[in-house]
């Protein structure tokens, strides 16, 4: 994982910046808080040294065993100005150079993380934590030695702080962007404050102003959607938006994505209107996990209530059947198009067929 951080550390009222190589990350905040607060009261009680503020100690913090055991003894913050800091902090979110930017508020007790989505495929929302309301300390004196373990320890911890409602969705698709002559790239699904943020930083009203010149995805049923001729920022978002929230159902066969990728496969669809259009029809679709004509047409004939029902004269009559030909006579008659997923089939063409043969029949 990326542990740069950008930090800001506000005491007595005051704010001081720092960058950090290291010290970014879900526990290594609260590690920097708890040993700079510690130490602050600690030398501040000797009346021989005066009040010494925690921010003094930042710039002579070195790893300890608490971090990763190649890190020992190493520098970790370097104090920066402000403008320095304005201009980095201007940029998070849309550049990768940091990871996280960190609040140490002394004042109030609290640790405020912000997460780049542009850097990680973080599944949090940005968030402050307390540190003496929540006992963290405590949790951080627990038997984990090992500090990636720690850090998935408070990544679940900072996961459920945060509260299910408020989680976001991890990214699965990245956008390559350009507007006003530079480019950059974000990671969608992008949540509302993403968006006014994007918009603040680039001085836009609307982030179609941004061009998306190409798209990539590890998640597959949304392959062809980064082949789109027309893509748009918020046409993107939508759809993956939609994509995560099937993620996040009751489908552990993902069957909605399939769907989705199987109508895109089907109707040879390169339009972000098309694509949408899709994904608010998607309930106008089946899709039949059957992989040959054959296996096709064995389905539609053993379903259809006027053909025969009975197992075994089904059986007895095997070789007399030919299920290629009834699965494509079925498949034109109805609209259904084979794609690697299966047969896809839009209940629109179903219905017509069903009333065109009732009328026929009459």
């Amino acid at each position: 994982m990326d542990n740069n951080a950008l930090y800001c550390v506000i005491e007595n009222r005051r704010e001081r910046y720092f960058t950090s190589r290291l010290a970014g990350g879900f526990s290594y905040p609260l590690i920097v808080f708890n040993t700079a607060d510690s130490l602050s009261e600690t030398m501040s009680s000797n009346s021989l040294v005066g009040r010494c503020e925690a921010a003094d100690l930042l710039p002579i913090m070195t790893a300890n065993e608490m971090f990763p055991e190649t890190c020992t003894g190493v520098k970790l913050f370097s104090e920066i100005s402000d403008s320095s800091f304005c201009q980095k902090a201007d940029r998070f979110g849309i550049d990768d150079d940091y990871s996280f930017l960190i609040t140490l508020d002394f004042d109030k007790r609290e640790i405020g993380y912000k997460f780049n989505p542009n850097a990680l495929g973080f599944d949090l929302d940005d968030t402050t934590v307390s540190v003496d309301d929540m006992n963290l300390a405590a949790e951080l004196e627990d038997e984990i030695k090992d500090s990636f373990a720690r850090e998935k320890l408070w990544h679940d911890i900072l996961l459920s702080h945060s509260g299910q409602e408020n989680i976001k969705k991890a990214p699965v698709m990245s956008a390559r962007c350009e507007c006003r002559g530079g480019d950059f790239t974000v990671k969608l699904p992008l949540q509302e404050s993403n968006i006014t943020e994007l918009k603040k930083q680039l001085n836009i009203d609307d982030i179609d102003r941004i061009k998306v010149t190409k798209a990539y995805t590890d998640l597959k049923y949304l392959q062809l959607v980064t082949t789109c001729k027309d893509m748009t920022l918020s046409g993107l978002n939508e759809i993956v938006e939609w994509a995560c929230e099937q993620r996040m159902q009751e489908h552990s066969d993902a069957h909605p994505l399939k769907v989705f990728a199987a109508v895109l496969e089907s109707t040879d669809t390169h339009s972000m209107s098309e694509m949408l259009n899709i994904v608010h029809n998607i309930d106008s679709y089946e899709l039949l996990e059957l992989f040959s004509t054959e296996d096709y047409g064995r389905y539609i004939y053993e379903t259809n209530p006027g053909n025969i029902s009975d197992k075994e004269l089904l059986d007895s009559l095997e070789g007399y059947i030919n299920y290629y030909d009834y699965g494509v006579m079925k498949a034109e008659q109805i609209g259904a198009v084979e794609t690697d997923y299966g047969f896809v089939i839009r209940h629109s063409d179903i219905e017509q067929t069903e009333t065109q043969d009732t009328v026929m029949s009459m």
